[in-house]
């Protein structure tokens, strides 16, 4: 299973995924994810479909082979770079920098607090205190010389 890092500050998903590692799944953790994807033996995907203006979410059932196998490789791919999450974890241990460096990224793109909120799982309260504690880690009073600070530390590409 793999879930974005909020789910590790989630009471209710954590006391899922601990049922889930007990019945023997593997767990782990990345910053973003696109969209939910559900693979069945390497021959049928089901994408979740948001909804458009005026229709209901929904989901998309892939059968063409070429398409499931992509969807694998693309699953594959973010499972090999994310973040292991054991039963015994608390909160977004293991995880912190990953996240830090996500929001760091997403503000630098021009994102806002919501949007960045939105893309990463987390309520905008919880965002806000992340950027707190990165202003903090970076030794700066506002969001503008952390950006400078976050840059020149390589922590950023400044582009």
């Amino acid at each position: 299973m793999l879930y974005q890092h909020s789910a590790r500050a989630d009471l209710p998903t954590r006391g899922h995924i601990k049922k889930l590692i007990a019945a023997g799944a593997s767990v782990r953790t990345t910053p973003q994810l696109p969209n939910h994807l559900v693979i069945f033996d390497g021959e049928i995907a089901f994408m979740s479909r948001p909804g458009e203006e005026g229709a209901t979410p929904g989901a998309v059932a892939a059968r063409d082979l070429s398409v499931v196998g992509f969807l694998t490789e693309v699953f594959e791919h973010l499972w090999n770079s994310a973040t292991p999450y054991s039963a015994s974890d608390l909160g977004y241990q293991g995880a912190t920098d990953e996240i830090q460096h996500a929001i760091v990224t997403l503000l630098a793109q021009g994102f806002t607090d919501e949007a960045v909120a939105r893309r990463l799982g987390m309520s905008v309260r919880t965002c806000r205190r992340h950027i707190g504690a990165l202003l903090q880690n970076l030794s700066a009073v506002s969001r503008f010389q952390a950006g400078i600070r976050a840059a020149a530390s390589g922590y950023v590409d400044a582009r």
